[in-house]
């Protein structure tokens, strides 16, 4: 595993400061690469286990880990047989996702975000997963993303 920064990067931004748009429990369809297993869990959890040293840092538990696609939009905002037809273009389609293992809480100088994870990422040992790509309808709550699957390949 390996951990990239920006050179322009020098602090972390508080994720959930801007997630306002997700209050009185909205639901937003959108699309991830999930994980049966537990192979995902066991190759981060040298990573996992030192964000959790990390103040700054909210660390994705195992059961919600997963490689973010692309959202459609809001369930209350977006027209059912276009969400439809947006899923079938993206059943069709290729990706180039990012893993989430942690959100940032609040600002924090990225060398001390960097330094405390970049070791443990080295250290991480290689998985082969098979993701499932998956529709869903997702929730914010609590500093935690969780989702309903509507649909999943295969």
């Amino acid at each position: 595993m390996f951990l990239v920064t920006g050179d322009s990067v020098t602090h972390t931004e508080d994720h959930w400061a801007r997630r306002s748009h997700w209050a009185g429990g909205r639901r937003q369809l959108t699309f991830h690469l999930v994980f049966d297993g537990t192979g995902m869990a066991h190759a981060t959890a040298p990573v996992r286990h030192a964000i959790d040293g990390v103040e700054a840092l909210d660390a994705v538990p195992p059961p919600w880990l997963h490689l973010t696609l692309t959202p459609i939009g809001f369930t209350d905002e977006v027209d059912p047989d276009a969400a439809a037809a947006v899923a079938e273009d993206v059943f069709e389609g290729a990706f180039h996702p990012h893993v989430s293992l942690a959100y940032a809480n609040r600002a924090a100088p990225i060398t001390d975000v960097a330094g405390a994870l970049a070791d443990p990422a080295r250290e991480a040992s290689g998985v082969e997963v098979r993701p499932t790509l998956a529709h869903l309808e997702q929730t914010c709550a609590d500093h935690l993303y969780s989702w309903r699957v509507l649909r999943t390949t295969g």
